[in-house]
């Protein structure tokens, strides 16, 4: 996959009528303060119409020893 930049992202972004500047992507990047839909609209925006997940087995352990494990 061919990578862009933040430039790239923020004017694509704009043409899908999201306004987002360079600066302020850079920082919701970096503190992954974006909802699910804004993440959406960047892989729309870098042109990924695809994407796949692999199952992930996770174990789950309670943070109270008295909660049973699911």
């Amino acid at each position: 996959m061919k990578s862009i930049s933040l430039q790239e992202l923020s004017e694509r972004l704009a043409a899908n009528n999201v306004n987002q500047p360079e600066i302020g992507l850079e920082e919701k990047i970096a503190l992954g303060t974006f909802s699910a839909i804004f993440l959406l609209q960047c892989l729309e925006a870098a042109g990924v119409f695809t994407l796949r997940m692999e199952p992930r087995s996770y174990e789950i352990r309670a943070r109270n020893p008295s909660f049973s494990k699911y």
